[in-house]
């Protein structure tokens, strides 16, 4: 008999990773990193922490700068800018 190895869904993966590995991942971003949304794919820069504990973020839609606030617990880190 072969063994049986238990695959997760991508949902259960997902929510494995939200719940277990991003919750012990630093949520203290500096101004110039790269991050993305956990529901999302564009790719984002941190500009500054704000008053109230949100990440404003830079990122171009075609030739238009756009920028937001986002919850740190919404955010991945994709690249630490050094210095």
């Amino acid at each position: 008999m072969l063994p049986c190895y238990y695959l997760p869904s991508s949902t259960a993966l997902n929510f494995l990773l939200t719940n277990f590995y991003f919750k012990n991942m630093p949520k203290n971003f500096k101004t110039g990193d790269s991050v993305i949304l956990k529901s999302g794919n564009k790719m984002m820069t941190v500009d500054y922490l704000t008053k109230t504990g949100l990440y404003n973020c830079r990122w171009y839609e075609g030739m238009a700068l756009k920028e937001a606030t986002f919850n740190p617990e919404d955010l991945l880190l994709k690249n630490r800018k050094h210095g």
